[in-house]
């Protein structure tokens, strides 16, 4: 019973990263950001995690937040969308859902920033994935 559960877990774990695509098609290797200080890092999970914190940082140290949303006390997420291409460079960055006062234009700004990743495999071939990125902007913050 135990067994059952744990692979029922697994399955829907892995069903929900696999960002809905064909059931016949095998992702081998999600996408992720690359940063010289996690490729150190043997355990692919602790990897990932310090590969995702390291975007973050980027992101959060290139974010302007723009007078007018400070003014006006403007706080919530931007919601961006790109594409890691099969070369590893985000592409068509767009925002989903946006704040105005300059966020949505802002969010943009700090995300052209990031650099390269590592593009996803799926049956052995490098392939486009779309990521989504919310980022949080606070209230009267700078």
């Amino acid at each position: 019973m135990q067994k059952k559960f744990q692979l029922i877990t697994l399955l829907l774990l892995f069903g929900s990263i696999a960002f809905g695509q064909a059931e016949k098609q095998v992702t081998e290797a999600m996408a992720r950001f690359i940063d010289p200080k996690c490729e150190k890092i043997e355990d692919l999970q602790e990897c990932k995690r310090c590969a995702d914190m390291q975007m973050l940082k980027i992101v959060y140290s290139n974010l302007v937040v723009p007078q007018k949303a400070v003014d006006n006390h403007i706080a919530g997420n931007v919601v961006v969308t790109f594409t890691v291409t099969v070369d590893g460079t985000p592409d068509n960055i767009k925002v989903l859902q946006g704040l105005g006062y300059g966020c949505d234009e802002a969010a943009l700004e700090a995300v052209k920033k990031l650099g390269r990743f590592q593009p996803a495999i799926e049956n052995g071939k490098e392939i486009p994935v779309d990521f989504t990125l919310p980022i949080r902007f606070r209230a009267g913050k700078r």
